[in-house]
């Protein structure tokens, strides 16, 4: 039985949260300490920071849109399980693809017969042969390939 990297789990699922606040935390210092940030080699203006802050709603809206997508599996020679809600699915009940571009490798999980997606992650083996291409080499990787060429 192979499992899902928990601490990875948690950094897809709450990176764009992050990124949420660093944006706002410097939007926010440019207003009330506008000579600790710099805009093009000069300090930043009011109007400059306001639009750095307004712009931290951008990957606000990205975490509550994929948050929920985020899920941790367990996979064996039978079926897949989904942690979260606690459901088995057989092999053939499912689509898995590897995400491009994403690394550690990411998987996407596509249940027949339902709308929508979730997301899985492996472990921090991979290979970045080049921009794109991401060859999971860990053993879960192996053995969701080895199963989805079966099935």
């Amino acid at each position: 039985m192979y499992k899902s990297n928990k601490l990875y789990y948690i950094l897809f699922r709450y990176s764009f949260l992050l990124i949420t606040f660093i944006i706002l935390i410097i939007g926010l210092i440019g207003i009330f300490a506008p000579n600790l940030v710099s805009f093009n080699k000069s300090d930043i203006s009011l109007n400059q920071a306001m639009i750095i802050v307004l712009l931290s709603i951008v990957p606000l809206v990205l975490f509550f849109l994929i948050q929920s997508k985020f899920i941790l599996v367990n996979v064996d020679e039978y079926f897949i399980s989904i942690e979260n809600c606690n459901k088995k699915y057989k092999w053939n009940e499912v689509i898995i693809r590897q995400v491009p571009f994403v690394f550690p490798p990411l998987y996407k999980l596509n249940i027949n017969g339902k709308k929508g997606f979730q997301l899985f992650n492996t472990d921090n083996e991979y290979l970045w042969v080049s921009f794109g291409i991401i060859k999971d080499l860990s053993s879960m990787g192996g053995f969701i390939r080895k199963m989805t060429k079966i099935y």
